[in-house]
């Protein structure tokens, strides 16, 4: 009798440890809060990337109320000023007027036979101290896409911020959308300007 309650007993604790390693699979759920995918987007404020717009783009995407974009100037220079991996940074969507603190960025270049993930391997490769790094392929709208988060440098010492990028190549060419914020704090406010131009995103009539 004491020999069973005993096998008894350990099988119920050995059941109980194998629920709390299976519970403790929590890589997906914390992946799922690093992606936060619940968040709404904004309300739309506008469109960009034709040529009637201040950026004439590759895509073109709806931005967030109040959220002012302005083309980013050569300064004379051929290559095209700031360059990361194989784009330019062309146009700066700034949060300020909407009362937030952060901006975001759009990297362009020319049209590649290489794949989204290739082109959002080459811009991360012009970060610095990037860290928890997760990737995901998505599709918005008729474009395939490589999407990643990730940490990088903060503003103070052994500070770190949450930044996000979406690599998109179409036939007029690579676009890169870039999303960081002052911190993680403030770019958590700035995400759903983002779902709005993630989710909105068509390739743009040729520009020539």
């Amino acid at each position: 009798m004491r020999k069973s309650v005993w096998a008894a007993a350990c099988a119920a604790a050995l059941l109980s440890a194998m629920t709390g390693c299976s519970s403790g699979s929590g890589t997906a759920s914390s992946a799922d809060e690093v992606w936060q995918d619940e968040i709404k987007p904004s309300l739309k404020g506008g469109t960009l990337g034709s040529r009637e717009t201040p950026c004439a783009l590759p895509v073109s995407f709806d931005l967030a109320a109040n959220w002012m974009p302005k083309p980013v100037s050569n300064s004379g220079d051929p290559s095209g000023g700031f360059r990361q991996g194989p784009v330019t940074l062309v146009c700066e969507i700034d949060a300020k007027p909407s009362g937030l603190v952060g901006f975001l960025r759009v990297w362009s270049g020319p049209k590649t036979d290489g794949s989204a993930r290739q082109l959002l391997d080459a811009f991360l490769a012009g970060e610095k101290k990037i860290s928890d790094r997760r990737d995901r392929q998505t599709v918005v709208g008729a474009l395939s896409a490589e999407e990643t988060t990730y940490l990088s440098a903060g503003l103070e010492p052994d500070e770190t911020r949450r930044e996000r990028a979406l690599a998109i190549t179409t036939p007029q060419g690579t676009v890169v959308l870039h999303l960081g914020g002052l911190d993680t704090a403030e770019h958590e406010k700035l995400l759903p300007a983002y779902e709005l131009a993630k989710n909105s995103l068509a390739v743009t009539a040729p520009l020539s």
